[in-house]
């Protein structure tokens, strides 16, 4: 039986116990089960570990956002083509400020989503 890639808990017990059924022990089966659903979150984009401290996000002070290693560290991990911020203008700023400005309208002063704002030179803020 082919595992299922997916991030699900039904997915990960599926392949629980089709590992099990091919004769695994329980510690290996887990292991290999907890492995496909890890990759599977990665292909989704969803478990990306970034942190200021490592030089992977500026702080809020410097305009919040990624940096460069952080971006590479994003696209090597999720396959995504994540490109540098466009505050001098242009069609990827205008929708970046459109999707932004609801967000940043509700967060907090001081929050990452201001300051994106910012450093984007968005219109207003």
């Amino acid at each position: 039986m082919p595992l299922v890639k997916s991030k699900s808990k039904q997915a990960f017990e599926s392949n629980l116990k089709a590992e099990l059924a091919a004769g695994k022990p329980r510690k290996q089966a887990l292991a290999i089960a907890y492995n496909v659903q890890r990759e599977a979150k990665k292909a989704e984009g969803g478990e990306v570990n970034l942190a200021v401290g490592r030089g992977e996000k500026m702080p809020v002070e410097r305009g919040a956002g990624l940096t460069e290693k952080g971006r590479a560290k994003y696209n090597r991990e999720t396959g995504s083509k994540l490109k540098a911020p466009q505050p001098q203008g242009g069609p990827r700023r205008d929708s970046f400020c459109a999707r932004m400005e609801p967000v940043a309208e509700k967060s907090e002063k001081g929050s990452r989503a201001r300051a994106s704002m910012q450093r984007w030179n968005c219109p207003g803020w």
